[in-house]
């Protein structure tokens, strides 16, 4: 899935709310679009052992706002990245794709 292209939203939410968070049920957190809620998902990677640096996105080649890496092999320099225009969103992006190898 090319999360690179999905809008913060719905079915963003619901994607973090199982693949990271662990939520069930039908009611999730506005991850994408509420940088406290972020935020939820920034700890929860953490606690999984990752590297996470979320900066504004000044110097991407994307020219979007934010910019959020998440290192998943740290000695060998394994990463995953997400950009937006928010911040949310960025972190949501790379979440995913972290959890997802």
């Amino acid at each position: 899935m090319n999360y690179d292209e999905m809008p913060a939203g719905k079915e963003l939410n619901e994607l973090v709310a199982r693949k990271i968070m662990r939520v069930t049920g039908h009611f999730w957190l506005r991850y994408s679009q509420d940088i406290s809620a972020a935020w939820e998902v920034v700890e929860k990677i953490i606690a999984m052992s990752y590297t996470v640096l979320v900066s504004n996105g000044k110097h991407s080649p994307q020219s979007q706002k934010w910019h959020c890496i998440i290192t998943i092999i740290p000695q060998q320099g394994g990463y995953r990245d997400g950009y937006a225009d928010t911040a949310p969103l960025a972190i949501c992006r790379a979440a995913l794709k972290a959890v997802e190898g």
